[in-house]
């Protein structure tokens, strides 16, 4: 079992390319790429180490609409919903909706998220969930003790209240853009 875990670990982790060396066209000048600095957009949610419930996290973004992307390093489909940020964003925007990106890697790997946000130039407000934020999240949005599956999508009024938890993908663009609408009442 083992030997199948890392086999797997291998194939699926550290043989599965970020969505930008699968496409170059997603990088307009690569001799321009610094894997060494963050987006200039980047933002670090203050204080995120210390948000251990869905409740704190949702009172903290109270104010206005929240999509959040819950989504790992290590986890291809999440990478390959990236593809569609852009117009995702320029929607958000449009409709007055914050975006927050929550990773769901454990501590041992912020090092890897980090340095995937770096190469990949994302911007926008970031976060790592810690082991309670992960294990409420787990009992709350999965309706298990620990266990997840990701891509996952929510979206939050500007009161904190989840309006779904179970958001379209945004490779669904229309889909997605006409549910978040909807969900706003727009």
């Amino acid at each position: 079992m083992k030997y199948f875990l890392a086999f797997f670990f291998f194939f699926t982790v550290v043989n599965n390319p970020v969505p930008a060396q699968n496409n170059p066209s997603l990088i307009k000048d690569t001799a321009v790429i610094d894997k060494n600095s963050y987006a200039p957009d980047l933002e670090f949610f203050t204080d995120y180490s210390k948000i251990n419930s869905l409740k704190q996290l949702r009172e903290k973004l109270k104010g206005s609409p929240v999509f959040i992307d819950l989504w790992a390093s290590w986890c291809g489909p999440c990478r390959r919903e990236f593809y569609y940020k852009d117009s995702l964003d320029a929607f958000l925007k449009d409709q007055g909706v914050k975006m927050l990106y929550l990773s769901m890697d454990d501590e041992a790997h912020e090092t890897q998220w980090k340095d995937l946000l770096k190469f990949l130039k994302m911007g926008g407000m970031h976060m790592r969930a810690n082991t309670a934020l992960q294990y409420d999240l787990s009992r709350i949005i999965w309706k298990q003790n620990g266990g997840f599956s990701i891509p996952r999508y929510i979206l939050l009024s500007k009161e904190g209240t989840v309006l779904s938890n179970k958001m379209l993908r945004p490779s669904d663009g229309a889909l997605l853009y006409q549910q978040i609408r909807s969900l706003l009442g727009k």
